[in-house]
């Protein structure tokens, strides 16, 4: 059995979300929303742990490094399980993740865990909100690809180190389209 979390805290709205959806449409618990005991009761029962977060500040959010001294304070037994991480961005290019995956590489090592790799996502925001626009699909077709490969590595087992964003762009166009966005949303804060 695979358990899929998500430590993002948008919970259901956020891009972490899409991506866990686009290899798994159930099964998905949150951990922003759930008790860590509601999340653990499946952790006995299950061989592969899929995290996908969002980046905040070179690292993942902090419920999911809460979640992970739980599990090492508690004594949880995590000894053999595979993880796999999606970690997403709003930079442009996916590199920032790096340390994020290490991070979690380093907690699986300590708890005896096996790290199996990392799907690393820059410019989040558009990648998982790629179906509501024509061209943020367009750009992400990089992802399309990735993430289905990245899918496969989980159900077999295979060990994955993947890297996309969105394509052909440059770093002076996506901040033009991240401004637009952003305007956009504080618009529509103010009049809500």
């Amino acid at each position: 059995m695979i358990l899929y979390l998500n430590g993002s805290p948008r919970i259901k709205k956020s891009n972490s979300d899409t991506f866990l959806n686009d290899i798994s449409a159930n099964n998905i618990n949150y951990l922003y929303k759930d008790s860590f005991r509601s999340v653990l009761k499946h952790i006995n029962n299950t061989d592969t742990i899929v995290f996908s977060f969002p980046l905040y500040v070179d690292s993942p959010p902090s419920k999911v490094i809460e979640f992970m001294e739980y599990i090492k304070d508690n004594g949880i037994n995590i000894k053999n399980k595979n993880f796999y991480i999606i970690v997403n961005c709003g930079f442009l290019e996916s590199k920032h993740n790096k340390i994020a995956c290490e991070i979690i590489k380093n907690f699986c090592l300590n708890n005896s865990a096996i790290y199996k790799g990392c799907f690393k996502i820059g410019a989040g925001e558009i990648i998982g909100k790629r179906e509501n626009n024509f061209l943020f699909r367009i750009i992400s077709l990089s992802y399309y690809f990735k993430i289905k490969k990245f899918k496969k590595s989980i159900d077999n087992k295979k060990e994955v180190d993947l890297s996309t964003s969105i394509h052909p762009m440059t770093k002076l166009l996506y901040i033009l389209i991240v401004n637009m966005n952003f305007k956009k949303k504080i618009n529509n804060n103010i009049h809500n």
